[in-house]
């Protein structure tokens, strides 16, 4: 009989590894014929990679978000400072997406977008348009950043969760925050928390 298989690793970045990642996005110029052109195909990503990583939202309501808010949107509030992840409208299932509250630091990012935008449609769009999916561009970025394999658009939310458990945040206010269970985090991310099995590594060395 066949062992169980083990459960993957979660991949997550450091914040070194975001920052290569949020660079390369902005400054690629597509290359045609051998020569950089003015376009910049992955530099919408930068704002899915920065709400992503500050908020540790899915995916999902990340390019769901708009400005307006509206039937079927997750919406972001900066007057009342909320990222309104659960979609107006939307039956509730087992992902739940708590609103989540917007950082200082985002919160500047997003007033400046706004502005950009006309406050209004979505938060992440290309050439003026919603975006359906991120899987190729984020294919193309993460290679272009020598980042390795198994990053994907939920890394973001596994590397929120990894920063905010090693800061050292009580693991059921990361869950609140993720908008998952207290276990979750604990089985997923627990062994990165600054105080991990201190208590149980000075006890087994005692008399």
């Amino acid at each position: 009989m066949l062992p169980e298989k083990g459960q993957a690793r979660q991949r997550w970045l450091t914040r070194d590894e975001a920052a290569r990642l949020l660079w390369t996005c902005w400054r690629y110029r597509e290359i045609q014929a051998g020569v950089g052109t003015d376009k910049r195909p992955l530099r919408h990503l930068c704002r899915f990679l920065i709400l992503g990583l500050y908020t540790g939202s899915r995916p999902g309501a990340i390019l769901n978000a708009t400005w307006d808010r509206g039937p079927g949107r997750s919406h972001v509030d900066i007057e009342r400072g909320v990222f309104h992840r659960h979609a107006d409208g939307a039956i509730e299932t087992d992902k739940r997406q708590p609103t989540v509250k917007i950082s200082p630091r985002l919160k500047a990012h997003l007033l400046r977008w706004r502005r950009l935008d006309g406050e209004r449609g979505h938060v992440v769009r290309f050439n003026g348009n919603p975006v359906a999916s991120v899987k190729v561009a984020m294919g193309s970025a993460t290679k272009l950043a020598l980042l390795g394999g198994g990053v994907t658009a939920y890394t973001l939310r596994h590397s929120a969760a990894s920063w905010l458990v090693a800061k050292g945040l009580p693991t059921r206010k990361v869950a609140d925050f993720l908008g998952t269970s207290e276990q979750i985090v604990i089985d997923h991310y627990g062994h990165l928390a600054p105080d991990y099995q201190d208590e149980a590594a000075l006890a087994i060395g005692q008399k």
